[in-house]
């Protein structure tokens, strides 16, 4: 990182490093709301970054440091960490609610936990702290026409975070983290255990189970898309876009069945820009019929249901 460089350079540098697909998108955005996103997405990267890379037995104290300072980030502490000022500037601005941020760090502690989950129910919680709350604090930052596509937003974060799951399997389980459901695991005969699912011989098993949650991952995805006419015109754009971007990562895993986590699944350049230009297409026609937009304040606080 460039020493000397503004907290929004920062900011923008780590998100170009940690998601070219979210960086793609946030370039649809107007300069302002992407910097304030590259600000949230900051302070997400560090706290995952810090849980991930704790040395064994440190995690649960690599917590309790974030929960405070997160704390101190938003009740307005000076001298803070540049990835807790960005939360503090952020939260401020927008007046999203210090649910949110906190949230997402229960669900961190899940991971810390090593949670195992024994139906989708409770899995879904956990994408809903780690994920969804992103959604609903994206929210505010995009701006929203009415509070009730704040669902929508939670769902879009849920969805793509059940994508992520689908995705990471095999580099989860190295590090023992199990997110399929256990009811599921045992359905098709695989034991909920880390070498269990990382075994070759269960490789096309595991693909049922996992085209069984990229189909949940879909009807989140589909809220989701409910709530994009909330938007103004770029914040949609851009979120369409993020939408099919990470939706395709599950498209191409069904496509590879079996093989899809013999490397990494990621889309290509050129399908990102498919994607991009389809919502481009997709908003164009649909903004001949929609009305003039004009955000309305979120007073509501959102909580997993």
């Amino acid at each position: 990182m460039k020493q000397g460089a503004t907290l929004a350079e920062q900011s923008r540098e780590i998100i170009m490093q940690g998601s070219k697909s979210f960086s793609l998108a946030a370039l649809l955005l107007g300069r302002e709301t992407r910097d304030s996103a590259f600000l949230l997405y900051h302070w997400c990267r560090y706290c995952d970054d810090m849980i991930d890379q704790a040395e064994p037995g440190k995690a649960h104290e690599k917590l309790q440091m974030l929960r405070e300072q997160t704390i101190q980030a938003l009740t307005g502490a000076e001298n803070l960490e540049p990835a807790f000022l960005a939360l503090s500037r952020v939260v401020k601005k927008y007046s999203i609610p210090h649910h949110y941020p906190l949230e997402l760090l229960a669900g961190m502690e899940m991971d810390v936990l090593q949670c195992q989950y024994n139906s989708f129910a409770n899995l879904k919680l956990y994408c809903y702290r780690v994920a969804g709350v992103v959604g609903l604090m994206m929210a505010h930052i995009l701006g929203v026409s009415h509070e009730k596509a704040l669902r929508n937003a939670c769902d879009m974060g849920i969805a793509m975070q059940l994508t992520n799951i689908a995705r990471d399997i095999l580099t989860d389980a190295q590090i023992n983290r199990i997110y399929l459901p256990v009811e599921w695991l045992k359905e098709v005969g695989i034991p909920p255990l880390a070498n269990a699912i990382m075994s070759p011989k269960h490789r096309a098993p595991l693909f049922l189970i996992v085209k069984k949650l990229l189909n949940e991952a879909e009807v989140f995805y589909q809220s989701g898309d409910r709530g994009l006419p909330f938007l103004a015109t770029q914040p949609r754009l851009a979120i369409m876009s993020a939408r099919y971007i990470y939706s395709d990562i599950g498209q191409l895993i069904l496509y590879r069945k079996s093989f899809a986590w013999d490397t990494r699944t990621f889309v290509p350049l050129y399908r990102k820009i498919f994607w991009i230009s389809l919502s481009l297409v997709r908003l164009t026609w649909q903004g001949l019929f929609k009305p003039r937009f004009q955000a309305t304040p979120i007073t509501q606080v959102w909580r997993f249901q």
